[in-house]
């Protein structure tokens, strides 16, 4: 057979092509030849290039598209936090009665990253540089909330690293980037397969890694509008970028597990928020407004029950808290589900003991009688005891009694409790989140913060 030519269309730069000899040459019949194409990190971002090999005066393509990501590799700065954001995609529609209907339109939410850097001497002249070279096209950023230490040296041409991967973020088929302890070198790995205390590789390693290198899951993104930046000094800058990852190419980490409670055939949010800034809320009612200016002004309802928006802020202490909350936000879809909440307040206050048997609890009557009774909005509640235990009941009447008022539930709890042992009774409205879009606040790898906006709806 004749191999005449291996010609291309499109740029070639930064494409070497090793093939076992130049044409125009004789290939024997039968026999098998290994071509070779390797792509480097230099060259420009975008990869469409067609290759023809022709053999016996037979054109044979071979294609190649994609692109090329420069590796995002400046340590953030830790005085202030990393911003990660979550955001789905919701169809609502509401009806005057405050029914709602729900669809998903992202069944992964699209994520984004926002980091700050203080750079000095040559890192800053790196950044200047890749900015000036890089900054509108594709780059490979680490999630740096989500680092791992090597607990062994990982030598050039290995294929393993053996690190902790639990409550990572890597995945198979996934990518990462390798950072020397010092940060002042990386390598881009492309990861092939992910257990709980290895990931092994697609590709061999460049170079030798020692151990209390770090790993990060990394992922393709874009920057967001301009790099702010701040001369602090002669050599020194400061700054903020902000990466929207590709979708496709990069996994959200949403892990993928079942409810941990339910009740009454929906999750139930068991999250405490965190009482240092306290719960926020706000009394809410559509109406429609006219007022032309002269003459009297018009009010009409557009709607015939109000709601109550509410904002927690949640805080998180440990890695696993906050894979649990992500696969909360998963279960979710953004606005689409709903799901209980307590309010966390003491709302009935219980005056008697609560027998084993019981089906009523005796409590202070506060007005829940006369002004909100057995409605939709309030028809369950969340008892917490002093010991630890936890009850889901509904509200089946509601009955004055003296100065107090007897709350029929829907079934016993089961053991007896002085009104001394109850903690808290709450109302647990069935909620929607208000808004597809989550902030996470990362304080450190390990602490985060996250508020959600909350808003009722009826059963």
């Amino acid at each position: 057979m004749l191999i005449s030519a291996l010609t291309s269309v499109g740029s070639t730069e930064g494409v070497v092509v090793t093939m076992p000899g130049n044409p125009p040459r004789n290939m024997p019949a039968l026999a098998e030849e290994i071509y070779s194409f390797l792509f480097e990190a230099n060259g420009p971002s975008n990869i469409n290039i067609v290759f023809d090999l022709v053999v016996d005066g037979v054109d044979s393509y071979i294609t190649f598209v994609g692109f090329r990501a420069r590796a995002w590799a400046f340590p953030h700065n830790w005085l202030s936090a990393i911003n990660e954001t979550l955001e789905y995609l919701t169809d609502f529609k509401k009806t005057r009665t405050g029914f709602s209907q729900r669809a998903s339109l992202r069944r992964k939410p699209h994520r984004a990253f926002s980091y700050k850097f203080l750079l000095t001497s040559d890192e800053r002249q790196k950044l200047e540089n890749l900015l000036f070279k890089w900054q509108g096209k594709p780059w490979q950023v680490p999630f740096l909330t989500s680092g791992t230490l090597l607990t062994a040296q990982a030598s050039i041409s290995a294929t393993t690293l053996v690190c902790d991967t639990t409550d990572r973020g890597f995945v198979d088929g996934g990518a990462g980037l390798l950072v020397s302890f010092d940060g002042r070198t990386n390598e881009p790995v492309a990861i092939d397969t992910v257990s709980s205390g290895s990931v092994t590789l697609l590709r061999a390693l460049a170079a030798t890694w020692p151990a209390n290198s770090v790993l990060y899951p990394a992922g393709t993104g874009y920057i967001v509008g301009n790099v702010a930046l701040t001369r602090q000094r002669v050599n020194a800058v400061s700054g903020a970028v902000t990466f929207k990852m590709a979708p496709v190419e990069t996994d959200s980490w949403i892990p993928d597990t079942a409810a941990p409670v339910t009740y009454n055939g929906y999750e139930v949010l068991t999250t405490q928020p965190d009482w240092g800034d306290g719960i926020t809320g706000e009394g809410e009612f559509d109406y429609d407004y006219y007022d032309y200016g002269t003459g009297p002004a018009a009010y009409f309802s557009s709607a015939e029950y109000g709601s109550k928006p509410t904002q927690y802020k949640l805080l998180f202490r440990t890695r696993a808290e906050i894979a649990a909350f992500r696969a909360f936000l998963g279960r979710c879809r953004g606005r689409t589900k709903a799901f209980y909440c307590p309010s966390w307040n003491t709302d009935l206050t219980p005056v008697l003991t609560i027998g084993v048997g019981d089906t009523t609890i005796r409590c202070t009557d506060n007005g829940f009688n006369t002004l909100v009774g057995v409605d939709p909005a309030r028809a369950h509640i969340f008892i917490e005891t002093r010991d630890g235990a936890t009850y889901y009941r509904a509200i089946t009447s509601s009955t004055p009694t003296g100065s107090d008022v007897i709350i029929g539930i829907s079934s016993a709890l089961g053991v007896a409790y002085t009104s001394a042992q109850i903690k808290r009774i709450s109302y647990m409205p069935l909620f929607v989140h208000a808004s597809d879009k989550f902030n996470l606040e990362w304080r450190s790898a390990k602490v985060a913060t996250v508020n959600i906006n909350l808003v009722d709806v009826p059963e």
